[in-house]
């Protein structure tokens, strides 16, 4: 068993539903891309739909990059945790989420902002073009640190990576020019 659970009963989530506290077993159990894609859809439901956060995103967060860092997760399972994460990165606070001036989106982000080391050292092993593309989307909306970031994307690049990834850090590099940086909530997506 993987236990790789969250207490959904115990955070706020999206009209109250609140997924099996084993959903998150999928990601590193299951080779099979419509169940994972299902698991997908339910912490997705619950916690970010619409990139429109729930409390539960917080906890989630931190379960994802612990998938994503361990290197437990199956293919599919590490597409789609790489996607929740992706998702994540780019929310933003329900109202009801905001709490004594820091915003939900806000402290998520602060959450993969504290684990990219472990990101990036996990990128190092991944091979996949959309799970780097997403990665390279990940820490180029969360990373403060234009050096780090540049140097992670120029290692990738280095290496040749696939179309996806490519793609992805020509535009983040370019976004990140625009825009100054990374993005935080309330930032121009123009």
């Amino acid at each position: 068993m993987s236990e790789m659970r969250l207490d959904w009963g115990s955070v706020r989530t999206r009209d109250g539903v609140k997924p099996d506290a084993a959903v998150l077993d999928v990601f590193v159990t299951s080779e099979d891309i419509d169940t994972v894609y299902d698991a997908y859809c339910s912490i997705e439901y619950a916690a970010f739909y619409n990139r429109d956060l729930e409390e539960a995103a917080l906890p989630l967060t931190s379960a994802l990059i612990e998938m994503v860092c361990s290197g437990r997760c199956t293919h599919w399972g590490l597409t789609m945790a790489t996607d929740a994460l992706y998702e994540i990165s780019l929310g933003q606070t329900m109202r009801e989420e905001e709490t004594d001036g820091t915003s939900l989106a806000d402290r998520c982000r602060e959450v993969i902002r504290d684990n990219l080391p472990r990101l990036y050292q996990a990128a190092g092993s991944i091979t996949d073009d959309h799970i780097l593309a997403s990665l390279v989307s990940i820490t180029g909306v969360t990373d403060p640190d234009e050096n780090r970031w540049n140097t992670f994307t120029q290692k990738l690049l280095d290496h040749d990576p696939g179309p996806d990834t490519a793609r992805e850090i020509e535009d983040t590099r370019d976004w990140r020019t625009r825009n100054g940086g990374p993005a935080y909530e309330g930032c121009s997506w123009d």
